[in-house]
């Protein structure tokens, strides 16, 4: 048994040797994904399930590895040329895992007790801003 799951309080941890199996068998699957979008997902699933087994210096691992992997897959998009009558930038790119997996990280340096490590959310929004401008600032008036 890794965990277990109840309806009050969700899931609790279990066996800690087989969620470290669980875990780095879904590191290599997370790693290996080719969509930056299922990855950035996997990474969230993964941080979550180490979060809530008690495990949460691992979750954070989990969600800056997975954070830096899409916004590193995500720049390229900066480079690419791109007809905007078929794809926008923002419909390339994946903001919202990236806030997403920010906001995580966030709270959990808030519930370790270290809200001034709590910017990640914060800097994935600017980032993404910093894409855009990086892609469309000649264009501007």
């Amino acid at each position: 048994m890794v965990c277990r799951c109840t309806p009050g309080r969700g899931i609790e941890g279990g066996c800690g040797r087989d969620l470290g199996e669980v875990v780095t068998q879904s590191l290599e699957a997370m790693r290996s994904e080719g969509n930056p979008r299922k990855q950035a997902r996997l990474g969230l699933e993964l941080g979550d399930l180490c979060a809530a087994s008690g495990m949460p210096v691992r979750a954070l691992d989990i969600w800056r590895e997975a954070l830096a992997r899409l916004e590193w897959r995500d720049y390229e998009w900066v480079y690419r040329p791109m007809n905007p009558a078929y794809l926008r930038f923002d419909h390339a790119v994946s903001r919202w895992e990236a806030v997403q997996l920010g906001m995580r990280i966030d709270r959990e340096w808030r519930r370790l007790g270290h809200p001034e490590q709590a910017h990640y959310g914060r800097d994935a929004n600017h980032e993404y801003d910093e894409m855009w401008m990086d892609k469309y600032y000649m264009a501007l008036p």
